[in-house]
């Protein structure tokens, strides 16, 4: 996805500079960058007839810069002194610039585009905040009896690439570590177990390579918001300096029992149910986090990994992640008829050489559905090879000298290491055929190679049945068509995680509770707003209806851009300047249990991976006011208390589910409370008001101070926004496209409401 673009905006405003020079310039710089080289000029000339200057600007900027075609970055600086690129992505760059340059540099034929001076407000809280988790956690505050840290609870996990020492997972006076349990599995085997202080203090990762356990128990726990060194905004322009952590978790009470590792399913039951027993030793209830999922699967809770986790979900709550593959074409539906009982479909990588992974066919019966694995030439639009999976059939390995079956047509077309495996028959769980294809597959030909791997599926009338594809490595793998006529490319519409299909477990999305994070470089980073609007789903997040008619994911929690801990070995194995870091702590210069031979970082990582483990440290707050809440009771407080968000197509909202997860109203809720959302709704329809013109729109909540509101268009961008102001807000809707719009107005208390109306 290359959707990703630098993002640094600052103030608003206009330049003047004569010439032809900065017509152009002016044409490409930002409003805001304008202002800002207009100010510079008037300082300047203030400091030079010994007057102090109305606005101070700094000397040096950082800018965005996008750049033309073909352009290198790395020719700027030749323009003038002071000119340095700080980092490159695509087509875009951030740079530093001398304030008084930005002009001269962005009237270069090499820039396209340039973003200097924007202000920005980035952190953990911004999810924190989204959700009302804030709320809860500061509960005294806001009526609630007490405020909330998840004191009590077991948060447990399994995952890869955990660091237990960082600073974090310390209590919350930094006197001991609230890790007590790392189990650490390896590719086969019982774990290596860390039970003790010491142990785990000796445990330095599970895998310097990952640092995703890390990130994934921050944002369920992690609770260090002393001083740290990270980016602040000082007079709207990003300074580094100390300031105090705004990146710690939820449930900051909580203590931690995890499984780490390999992530075979049977490790990751394990790890479950160590976390079980532990939590069930302690006389303390637990959440058990899964940021982690396959689509391949039936669908429909039969599989034992899903029987598993429905068994371990009668007695601890386990979170699940949806999965990302929401974008991709990663699954396909086959409805055969009399006049169509073929579908024929193209496996699709990168470079389209190497196709490495697993196709699976699930009938909706027991009755068979053929499954044909071709090798097409695409340039002729010939079949060149096929086996076919006709009903019940063992293992059967296809490829060179060392198969099965052997073929020279198949050496022909891939390397002689390549391979396929196939089998198929009755699934007794479920009574359904299912027909497996593994690939390992490289072309002998790696550029634009005329042979590669096509699958057929074949059906009776009246059948049915659903193919999913996984790829095996980092090149993803999806159902295509590659522009050919007479195949069919796959959906992400059934792209959810089969083993979120079962009983007993809660499924996320992600949305977007931000789309910008800073990073150590003194820089801001972000994501189009187009593509990843802010309170808009996270158009990865995966989605789909079981096999029995559930519609999935359940609800959204924050997953964009999420900024949590990171893994020191990992960090120090890849570099500083490796990752999306946004703030360090050198634990040298620290006392007590803080003080230690390292430094600890935090840094962005945004998934569905994300999202879970917010609804997890939610849920744990939810466990210490009632430690007895069963996974029935926690998905009706979560769902029936979540906003409910616009959607502009059948995908948005079966991804949104019940909508944005919203902590407070589900503490209300389970307190007996009234809730600003939810049970209350009718009341915040009465207490709604709404006046429209031509071109303005007044609405408000009766009773509601500081009433904020946004205008979005079906498809979930915003149209127009309105900070928030007292009892009523104005929207202007002049120069607004005609069309229908949706209106949400939400109040100081949390109290919302979401209309469609009609801007003429």
């Amino acid at each position: 996805m290359n959707t990703r673009i630098v993002v640094l905006s600052l103030l608003i405003g206009a330049s003047l500079l004569p010439g032809a020079m900065a017509q152009n310039a002016g044409q490409k710089v930002n409003f805001a960058g304008k202002v800002l080289f207009d100010q510079y000029q008037a300082a300047q000339k203030s400091r030079a007839a010994g007057q102090t200057p109305r606005r101070e600007v700094p000397e040096t900027m950082l800018a965005i810069v996008e750049l033309t075609d073909g352009a290198d970055a790395e020719g700027l600086t030749a323009l003038t002194d002071g000119v340095e690129v700080m980092d490159r992505r695509g087509d875009m760059a951030i740079i530093s610039v001398p304030t008084g340059a930005i002009m001269q540099v962005a009237a270069d034929r090499a820039v396209k585009r340039m973003s200097v001076g924007g202000k920005a407000r980035l952190a953990l809280d911004k999810a924190r905040t989204a959700s009302k988790a804030s709320r809860v956690m500061n509960g005294l505050k806001n009526g609630l009896p007490r405020d909330y840290t998840g004191s009590g609870v077991v948060l447990g996990m399994m995952d890869q690439g955990f660091d237990p020492n960082h600073i974090n997972f310390l209590n919350a006076d930094q006197t001991a570590s609230r890790v007590k349990r790392v189990w650490v599995y390896g590719g086969e085997g019982a774990p290596a177990a860390y039970e003790t202080p010491s142990a785990i203090a000796g445990l330095p990762t599970d895998d310097a390579h990952s640092t995703h356990a890390t990130h994934v128990a921050g944002i369920m726990g992690g609770a260090y918001d002393k001083t740290c060194y990270r980016v602040k905004m000082i007079n709207g322009v990003p300074m580094l300096g100390d300031a105090a952590n705004n990146y710690y978790g939820l449930a900051r009470g909580a203590e931690y029992a995890v499984g780490v590792g390999s992530l075979f399913d049977a490790n990751i039951m394990d790890a479950a149910s160590k976390v079980l027993a532990y939590s069930k030793s302690e006389g303390k209830p637990a959440v058990f986090n899964l940021s982690l999922g396959s689509v391949m699967g039936p669908h429909d809770g039969t599989d034992v990994v899903d029987k598993y986790l429905a068994e371990l979900g009668k007695e601890m709550i386990i979170v699940m992640a949806a999965g990302n593959d929401g974008m991709f074409d990663v699954s396909l539906r086959a409805d055969f008829t009399a006049g169509a009982g073929k579908v024929s479909t193209i496996p699709v990588t990168e470079h389209n050489t190497s196709w490495n992974g697993f196709v699976q066919v699930w009938s909706d019966t027991a009755d068979p559905v053929t499954l044909v694995f071709n090798i097409l030439n695409v340039k002729t639009g010939a079949v060149t090879y096929s086996y076919s999976v006709r009903g019940p059939q063992e293992e059967i390995s296809i490829g060179g000298s060392e198969t099965s079956v052997v073929s020279p047509l198949f050496s022909q077309a891939f390397a002689s290491d390549s391979y396929a495996i196939v089998s198929s028959g009755v699934e007794e769980s479920n009574n359904r055929y299912v027909a497996s294809l593994y690939m390992d597959l490289t072309a002998k030909s790696l550029k634009n190679p005329d042979l590669v791997p096509m699958i057929t599926l074949e059906g009776a009338a009246g059948q049915g049945a659903t193919a999913y594809i996984v790829t095996q490595n980092e090149d993803l793998l999806t159902f295509g068509d590659r522009g050919m006529a007479g195949y069919t490319a796959g959906s992400p519409a059934e792209s959810i995680s089969s083993m979120a299909c079962g009983e007993n477990v809660i499924v996320v999305g992600s949305y977007n509770s931000r789309n910008e994070f800073p990073l150590l470089k003194g820089a801001v980073m972000g994501y189009k707003a187009e593509y990843y609007p802010v309170d808009g789903v996270s158009s990865f997040t995966s989605y789909g209806t079981t096999f029995s008619g559930k519609k999935l994911p359940e609800l959204c929690a924050p997953g964009m851009t999420v900024i949590s801990s990171v893994s020191t070995p990992w960090v120090n194995g890849t570099g500083e300047d490796t990752g999306d870091l946004s703030a360090r702590v050198d634990r040298k210069d620290l006392t007590g249990a803080m003080k230690a031979d390292r430094t600890d970082y935090w840094g962005q990582m945004q998934g569905t991976s994300m999202a879970a483990p917010y609804a997890s440290g939610v849920v744990a707050l939810l466990l210490e006011q009632d430690p007895t809440l069963t996974v029935d009771r926690v998905r009706e407080l979560l769902v029936s208390s979540a906003q409910a968000m616009p959607a502009g197509s059948e995908k948005v909202a079966l991804q949104w589910g019940a909508g944005k997860l919203n902590a407070e109203n589900a503490m209300r809720k389970l307190l007996g409370m009234p809730s600003s959302i939810g049970d209350v709704k009718a009341d915040t329809e009465r207490r709604f008001s709404m006046e429209q013109t031509d071109d303005l729109i007044v609405a408000g909540i009766a009773g509601e101070k500081g009433i904020a509101a946004r205008l979005t268009s079906l498809a979930g961008l915003t149209a127009v926004s309105a900070k928030p102001q007292g009892e009523t807000v104005e929207l202007p809707t002049s120069g607004l496209p005609t069309g229908v719009y949706v209106l949400t107005v939400e109040g100081e208390s949390g109290s919302a409401i979401s209309k469609r109306v009609i801007v003429r």
